[in-house]
């Protein structure tokens, strides 16, 4: 009864306070509510009286939903009219990411979807009918690009491209209009409900709409990309030691790194060129040694062949296929092999080494392991230096090393993050070697 509402009203009630069902006399008064309420012309006088004291018709309930919302949902037309003069906004979202449009067409509500058709012409709307969006995606310093993505919708009237600016953040990304006479209203239907929509009959007076929302859509799942590849570089900045994710991060390495590594490797060689170290060095002065790296196919993929993907990614696939970094020479990483070829024959696997055990899985799959040798022809103490250098930089815990590498001579005293430094160089090296020369597999029977 409006007269009881009256009373509360100058008892001083807050028409906009949430109740314990999370809405308020707002959301209340604009639902189907009590049958007491009566017809709707009550229903209108009692939220035009709440409307004159403050009432909020944007206000959310705890679960998002606004009087607009509830009035739209019930097909209550005469309601939803005086909450949008009084400023009701039917564009909000409740937390389903439902506006008014599509709460009444969920609701096969017809006279609310031809009023809001309708208020959408009076408020004069971009976009004109037959416009486009062309969506920019600015590309941020880490090479973040989304030019790739399904959201390039050129034959849908909808353009998404990269830009060259240094910029990550998602403000970045930037709509604007361009004039275009062909916007089909089957292409229109087919591309909102591959986007997760429900559109009702696209007519003159609905498409200006549903191009609106086709945008907003676009613009989301464009959001969304950018956030899932946000959260891939994170765990890639995680992953590795710093100096490593710096080199994936601005591939290939900026030159206030690179310069200092290579310097470092030069000084370390040339340490262990005087002839009066070598007398007492580990494992004497023959030049046989080298570095070798167990990678696992499953990432690799034949990278050297994927034409499809630019360096930087390929450079990730290959740091995460590495499993296990040593020093050898001779035969030395076949021992590996024949040691887990020996297990496999006994069908037990108790006291495997975590690197024995990743070889039977990769023999598991059906693949082989790819085993690549860099660095050849060197010291013994220059390869131990080079093997833990690489240890430090791609980090133990990514790997299946029992312990990490030992450094001798002048690499003893270099800072920790200038041993990682030069192990990134030296894992960039063997990349590229590994690009040059390919993957052979090995498996049970090549050994």
């Amino acid at each position: 009864d409006p007269r009881n509402v009256q009373r509360l009203l100058r008892m001083g009630v807050d028409v906009n306070a949430l109740t314990e069902n999370g809405i308020t006399p707002m959301h209340w008064a604009c639902g189907p509510g009590d049958e007491a309420v009566g017809d709707e012309a009550v229903r209108m006088e009692i939220v035009q009286l709440l409307l004159s004291n403050s009432g909020n018709p944007n206000i959310k309930s705890t679960e998002g939903v606004t009087p607009v919302h509830i009035a739209a949902s019930w097909g209550l037309l005469g309601t939803l009219k005086i909450l949008i003069e009084n400023g009701g906004d039917p564009w909000l979202e409740d937390q389903q990411g439902c506006n008014t449009w599509d709460v009444a067409c969920q609701m096969d509500q017809s006279c609310i979807l031809n009023y809001l058709a309708s208020y959408m012409e009076d408020e004069n709307l971009d976009p004109a009918e037959d416009s486009v969006y062309i969506v920019k995606h600015l590309e941020g310093e880490s090479g973040t690009s989304l030019c790739n993505s399904s959201l390039s919708c050129n034959n849908h009237g909808f353009i998404l491209e990269s830009d060259s600016s240094n910029t990550t953040d998602l403000d970045a990304l930037s709509v604007e209009w361009m004039g275009d006479e062909s916007m089909d209203s089957q292409v229109l239907f087919d591309k909102l409900k591959s986007l997760g929509s429900n559109p009702g009959p696209i007519t003159t007076t609905t498409k200006k709409y549903y191009q609106q929302q086709l945008i907003r859509l676009c613009i989301e799942e464009v959001e969304q990309a950018a956030h899932v590849e946000e959260e891939e570089e994170k765990e890639e900045k995680e992953k590795y030691s710093k100096e490593l994710n710096k080199i994936v991060l601005y591939y290939p390495g900026r030159e206030k790194d690179i310069k200092p590594a290579t310097l470092l490797d030069r000084l370390m060689v040339k340490y262990f060129s005087s002839p009066d170290l070598l007398t007492s060095c580990r494992e004497g002065r023959a030049k046989k040694s080298f570095i070798y790296l167990l990678l696992d196919p499953s990432f690799t993929q034949n990278l050297q062949h994927d034409e499809t993907l630019d360096q930087k990614k390929l450079f990730k696939r290959f740091l995460s296929s590495i499993f296990y970094i040593g020093k050898g020479k001779h035969t030395r990483p076949y021992e590996h092999l024949i040691e887990a070829k020996a297990i496999q024959l006994k069908s037990r696997l108790e006291g495997a080494s975590k690197k024995v055990e990743k070889i039977l899985d990769i023999w598991k799959n059906g693949d082989g392991v790819i085993s690549i040798e860099v660095f050849k022809n060197s010291l013994p103490v220059v390869a131990f230096n080079r093997e833990a250098a690489m240890i430090e930089a791609i980090g133990l815990s990514n790997i299946t090393n029992i312990k990490r590498g030992q450094f001798y001579g002048s690499c003893k005293s270099w800072s920790n993050s200038d041993k990682r430094r030069w192990g990134c160089l030296l894992l960039f090296k063997a990349f590229h070697i590994f690009l040059h020369e390919g993957e052979n597999q090995l498996r049970p029977g090549d050994l």
